[in-house]
């Protein structure tokens, strides 16, 4: 369980199951910043439409447009 800090406010926790999606998309997103060798997305977004990510929910690959054209 994930506990807020005592700095954001009086929530006392936070109940979060991370799901093999979110693993894929950070994993994509990381990967292709570091291939492109900026977290700006002006230039890590063409490097996203050049590369297909084998994950662990299958392959995923992006369209011209960048936007996710996961293969049936």
């Amino acid at each position: 369980m994930l506990r807020s800090s005592s700095a954001i406010g009086s929530a006392t926790s936070c109940r979060w199951t991370p799901c093999p999606y979110d693993y894929d998309a950070v994993m994509i997103f990381a990967t292709t910043m570091q291939q492109a060798g900026s977290p700006v997305p002006a230039k890590f977004l063409p490097a996203l439409t050049k590369r297909r990510y084998e994950g662990i929910t299958g392959s995923v690959a992006f369209d011209a447009k960048a936007i996710c054209a996961m293969p049936r």
